[in-house]
């Protein structure tokens, strides 16, 4: 990211999270375990496609043998290199021998749907063990949406608080990135053109690494009013020890804005401001009032 980008990342907070978060100085990252949306990071399948169709499976590994698509450097693998020695002498082949070499090719002679089947339910746990020890930090790009308050600032009892990256001090804030929203959920191979592709000119720790970034930041359209930002931390969090989340540390000058609850109590108000400035004197600090004639949460300078 570049040194002139700004972020706002803005985290709804009951009193009891607001009172943490200024108290400590860190912030939580929660496992997506306990995630409230039982599809947010939830794997059922890594194919978008009937991978175990064997015989469409060899169409496209013909057609991708016989082509002159460009395709990728080969990662390296016996099976990469054999594709790639196969698909030059290929290359010089009349079009009537190619056309008979799908004739003489028998899937079940070329995969083993039970080595496959294994591979998958291998892979899928290997991805399903590192999302459930990651921990996940969830902040919003709106301070004033009146549903978040609700649903997760104790209605509108809790707070907002803002926080800014810091470039200079490499930040891990700086790593948060916007959550996409769809209705079709990623998978980590879209096709058996896609997973030929990715098995012999894709390394793998690259593919997981990719798949792990997207999933993350993929949610459902239902949930779009959110305007998520995440942050994703790998091997965060440690089940076996009993642990469900996990907090890191955040730079004070971060802490850039707090916006009080337009139901918060004025005594938890003073509170709250209270560990505010003693974390950074330089905060602004607000109280949300209701718009007297539109739906809509004004933030008011706090006296």
């Amino acid at each position: 990211m570049s040194a002139t980008a700004k972020k706002q990342l803005f985290k709804y907070v009951d009193i009891a999270g607001a009172t943490a978060i200024l108290q400590n100085g860190t912030l939580l990252f929660s496992s997506p375990l306990y995630f409230n949306d039982p599809f947010d990071i939830s794997i059922q399948t890594l194919f978008g496609y009937d991978a175990f169709d064997l015989e469409a499976h060899l169409d496209e590994f013909i057609a991708l043998s016989t082509s002159d698509e460009v395709l990728p450097e080969g990662n390296g693998s016996a099976q990469s290199n054999k594709f790639v020695a196969v698909r030059s002498a290929l290359s010089n082949a009349s079009e009537s021998y190619k056309a008979n070499l799908r004739k003489e090719f028998s899937a079940k002679n070329i995969w083993d749907e039970e080595s496959l089947r294994a591979s998958g339910a291998e892979t899928l746990a290997h991805i399903k063990t590192a999302f459930e020890l990651s921990g996940i930090f969830c902040a919003s790009k709106r301070f004033d949406n009146y549903l978040l308050w609700a649903h997760y600032a104790e209605k509108h009892q809790g707070a907002v608080l803002e926080f800014s990256p810091n470039v200079e001090k490499d930040s891990m804030l700086i790593l948060a990135e916007d959550v996409e929203y769809t209705n079709n959920r990623p998978y980590l191979y879209e096709s058996h053109k896609d997973f030929l592709i990715k098995s012999m000119f894709r390394k793998t720790e690259d593919i997981l690494a990719e798949y792990t970034k997207k999933i993350t930041k993929t949610k459902s359209l239902e949930w779009a009013y959110e305007e998520e930002i995440r942050l994703y931390m790998p091997i965060l969090v440690n089940l076996f020890e009993g642990k469900k989340n996990h907090c890191l540390t955040y730079h004070d000058d971060e802490l850039v804005s707090v916006f009080l609850g337009c139901k918060m109590p004025k005594e938890t108000k003073d509170s709250i401001v209270d560990l505010a400035i003693k974390r950074n004197p330089e905060a602004k600090i607000y109280e949300m009032i209701p718009d007297p004639h539109r739906y809509k949460l004004k933030p008011k300078p706090y006296a």
